[in-house]
């Protein structure tokens, strides 16, 4: 199991690596790689992380 990592006060730059690492170890047992499949990943990574970071942004909004 993963541990979690609390994204509240992270960057979207940040927090696009940790989703881009974490994806990379749960896809490395189809032993996937190249640059295609390296950039797929890259831009996945950076909509999950603007998902995220939009996210924190309500729920910081919704607290104040």
């Amino acid at each position: 199991m993963s541990q979690q990592v609390n994204t509240a006060d992270l960057s979207k730059k940040q927090i696009s690596q940790i989703v881009q690492h974490r994806l990379a170890n749960s896809l490395d047992g189809f032993h996937l790689s190249g640059k295609k499949f390296d950039a797929r990943l890259k831009k996945a990574s950076k909509v999950f992380a603007a998902m995220i970071a939009k996210e924190n942004r309500k729920q910081k909004k919704a607290q104040q």
